[in-house]
């Protein structure tokens, strides 16, 4: 930028005479004001122990919770039957062929019943394919299948 008006002399001046004051204060080696002392920190409270105190009573009360979680849940399917550990490992197992059936990706053969051993009957009808275990009387059952139209497995006594 160019100075036209003549008002450039006295912005030139006014910063001769801070570079002179700055210089002055330099050799004279004045020193700066020390900073204000840091302020005292407040006094400690019990906050730390208080709030492991209440995580441990919310870690005791949840112990039956946590308890239920780890065990087993049972098989879901239509029926009140009662079964036992095989019946629900062959339930759990029409469940996944159910999930295959829905998805048009099981054909039969693929899985065998873990009790038996065994592969599933598959039987196909004119909409419909079913998939029944190759024993049920291995659980005292008269039928337990599974189907494309019933997703849940089906348990008859």
């Amino acid at each position: 930028m160019t100075d036209q008006g003549g008002h450039g002399d006295a912005f030139r001046e006014d910063l001769r005479a801070a570079d002179d004051l700055a210089a002055a204060a330099i050799r004279e080696n004045v020193e700066a004001p020390a900073p204000n002392a840091a302020p005292a920190p407040p006094p400690r409270r019990f906050t730390g122990p208080i709030v492991a105190v209440v995580c441990l009573v919310v870690f005791v009360t949840q112990l039956p919770a946590l308890r239920s979680a780890f065990k087993a849940t049972p098989s879901i399917r239509i029926g009140v039957a009662e079964t036992d550990e095989e019946t629900d490992a062959c339930i759990d197992t029409l469940w996944k062929i159910s999930s295959l059936l829905q998805y048009g990706a099981y054909r039969g053969g693929e899985m065998v019943e873990p009790l038996t051993q065994r592969p599933y009957v598959v039987s196909h009808t004119d909409d419909d394919t079913i998939v029944e275990c190759p024993n049920p009387a291995a659980h005292s059952l008269r039928s337990l299948r599974v189907s494309t139209a019933q997703r849940a497995p089906e348990v008859r006594e």
